[in-house]
């Protein structure tokens, strides 16, 4: 990843919420910060679900929302052509495609089906 300025707009903490409130500059800064920390939960939380095969598909939706927000956050604040710099729309389109597959049969949704 890398320091701040070193390729990344981020680093630490402090410089993550700076960049949240560069993406999400219509809410006051307090809510940004609020929205920065609600958004690292869900994609923690979202990421282990996927990677453990649990409750895939609301975890593929929700991630697919995330996203999508990032994206419309980053239009209205930087401009149509921003999130193409990033292959955000690539990451909700993954994630809405995994919402409609077939629970894989190594996932924790296939053995709590099965049984």
């Amino acid at each position: 990843m890398g320091a701040p300025g070193s390729g990344v707009n981020w680093g630490d903490w402090k410089h993550f919420t700076g960049y949240a409130h560069v993406i999400m500059s219509f809410l006051p800064e307090s809510v940004s910060n609020f929205a920065a920390l609600i958004a690292t939960m869900a994609e923690i939380i979202f990421g282990v679900c996927l990677i453990l095969g649990f409750k895939i598909k609301a975890n593929a939706f929700g991630s697919a929302v995330l996203t999508l927000l990032f994206a419309v956050s980053m239009i209205i604040s930087e401009g149509i052509l921003a999130p193409f710099k990033y292959p955000v729309f690539v990451f909700a389109g993954a994630a809405l495609l995994l919402t409609f597959t077939e629970d894989p049969k190594w996932s924790i949704d296939s053995v709590l089906k099965d049984k």
